[in-house]
């Protein structure tokens, strides 16, 4: 009957239509979402940056304090040549030292920044595979019918499962690494170590 296979191509289309809007509309949705998470994490980053580089030019300000004094008590015969020198190389291994724990918070608060982020595109990459893989199957169904469709949508769940799984086994940043204190490059070094 012409009227019948009309109704289930109707039907067919309707479903279809729905699943590719809903799909679209969830995915925009998701995508907007992450968007938002994305660039709230960027200004997260820029004021640690901003932080550190306040920290650091303060800290350096104050070195430059230190100094002008010793030059001033030099200048006025108060203190020795040597203790002069002597109290400018503490006062710059001072400075080096509290550079380098404003730039270990800085890495370690970043990293934390970067895992957040990765975390984030890491579920939105999986809710927009769950969404595509749903649109998929509802797309299955309508097009072959309920014994062919259930047999699609085990085998489109399982890609989409599969999908899923290879999105959440991505490696996550790694945590900045120390030696003695300083920053060390993830990147082989040749050569030997301050330690040998």
């Amino acid at each position: 009957d012409k009227s019948t296979t009309a109704f289930k191509k109707m039907k067919k289309d309707y479903v279809n239509g729905l699943a590719q809007i809903g799909a679209a509309i969830m995915s925009n949705i998701t995508e907007n979402i992450g968007s938002g998470i994305t660039d709230r994490l960027q200004q997260e980053k820029d004021a640690v940056d901003e932080l550190a580089d306040y920290e650091i030019e303060r800290a350096k300000k104050t070195t430059d304090y230190k100094n002008t004094l010793l030059d001033q008590q030099l200048a006025a015969n108060k203190i020795s040549d040597a203790k002069y020198k002597l109290e400018k190389i503490k006062n710059e291994e001072e400075l080096a030292k509290e550079e380098n724990e404003i730039n270990k918070k800085k890495a370690y608060k970043e990293y934390e920044i970067n895992l957040k982020n990765f975390r984030t595109n890491q579920a939105i990459s999986a809710t927009q595979t769950a969404i595509s893989t749903a649109a998929a199957i509802m797309q299955g169904y309508a097009q072959t019918g309920p014994i062919a469709g259930s047999a699609f949508a085990v085998t489109l769940g399982a890609l989409g499962a599969t999908e899923v799984a290879l999105i959440y086994a991505k490696k996550a940043p790694s945590k900045p690494k120390y030696s003695k204190g300083g920053l060390i490059s993830l990147n082989k070094v040749t050569g030997p170590s301050h330690a040998d």
